[in-house]
Formats: structure tokens, C-alpha cells, sequence
């Protein structure tokens, strides 16, 4: 038995061995083989990290590989979230509690290199005061505007 050991670049690489008895009969077998040392990349583009959201959010990333992403699996505060989300899917929708929330996403790419991006935001479940009171001030100054405008137009 001979081992012989290859030093081969990222990639596919067609791999031939050829072995000869000492009765000069010849077998030749090949082997298709890839390697990749380089894991993906990913970057989670919202929400960014820090922020305050509402508890319904779609998280959403961009990923690349240089052979090729297999999967994306989403955790939440160190839970597992979804195991397998296709590649071509770049965003997660999540409903969640009050409060602060980790929030990882792992890229896989066919070989089982890995990569991961992580925001941590708070989760707020109702809308403050400061969003509702100018919508409700706005709405307010219609209604008055349009009761005035149809009083005078009674008037006339």
C-alpha cells in the first residue's frame, strides 16, 4: 500500500490513479473531488444592530461563497430558529417578545465551511407615545378642519 498526499487549490480537481502490477496488467479509476477551505460570507443588513423594532421583524442578509452557500440556519438568543433555509432565501420573518433580543444567522456553504453575522436589538411590543401623539394631533386637526368647513358651508 502506497499514500500519497496532494496539495491541491480551492475548487474541483479530476484526481486519476493508475496502478500497474508487476504482471503489467493496468487499472486506471477516477475520482471528482472539491475543495474548499474558504468559508462564506455573510453580513446581516437589517435590522442593525442596537436598534429598537417592532416584536414583527423580517431579518434580512446578503451571503456569498466562492463554490456556492448550501443553507442558512437562524438562531434566536442561542435557540435554534430554523435549521435549513434555502440559499436563495435572504430573509427571515420573526415574531418576538419584549425586550432584548439576539438575533445569529449562519451561512453553510456546500462543503460545510461556515460563517455567521449576529445583530442584538430590543424588541419593543407597543408603539410609544412619541410615534402616536403626532398622528393623532395630524388626524385631529383634519377632523376639526373638515367640521369648521362643512359648519360654514351650512352657514352660507
Amino acid at each position: 500500500m502506497t499514500n500519497y498526499t496532494l496539495e491541491l487549490t480551492d475548487g474541483w480537481h479530476n484526481i486519476t490513479i493508475k496502478v500497474v502490477d508487476k504482471a503489467g496488467n493496468a487499472y486506471k479509476d477516477s475520482i471528482c473531488a472539491l475543495v474548499d477551505t474558504t468559508p462564506p460570507v455573510i453580513n446581516i443588513i437589517f435590522p442593525s444592530n442596537g436598534s429598537t423594532v417592532l416584536n414583527e421583524i423580517t431579518i434580512k442578509w446578503i451571503a456569498s461563497d466562492n463554490i456556492g452557500i448550501d443553507h442558512f440556519t437562524i438562531y434566536v438568543d442561542g435557540s435554534l430558529e430554523n435549521v435549513s433555509l434555502p440559499p436563495n432565501v435572504l430573509n427571515y420573518s420573526l415574531v418576538l417578545s419584549e425586550g432584548w433580543h439576539n438575533i445569529t444567522v449562519i451561512a453553510v456553504d456546500i462543503v460545510g465551511n461556515t460563517a455567521y453575522d449576529y445583530v442584538i436589538i430590543y424588541v419593543r411590543t407597543s408603539i410609544p407615545f412619541y410615534v402616536i401623539a403626532p398622528i393623532v394631533c395630524i388626524i385631529t386637526i383634519i377632523i376639526l378642519f373638515l367640521f369648521f368647513r362643512r359648519k360654514k358651508m351650512k352657514i352660507r
